[in-house]
């Protein structure tokens, strides 16, 4: 009965740490998409100003 229900325990731990790691995953993938088409705003300033002095 015991072992039972240690099972049951382990397993919605499990599947929390799943949950929160498949969320963390998820966030990661995303914040790097970002990171590979974002210009930061001072990096177009800088741009435009070198642009301009032309």
């Amino acid at each position: 009965m015991k072992n039972d229900k240690k099972k049951e325990k382990s397993k919605l731990i499990d599947d929390k740490i799943e949950e929160i790691l498949e969320a963390t995953w998820k966030n990661w993938a995303s914040r790097r998409k970002c990171e590979q088409t974002h210009t930061p705003e001072y990096i177009k300033r800088e741009k435009k100003e070198k642009n301009h002095i032309k």
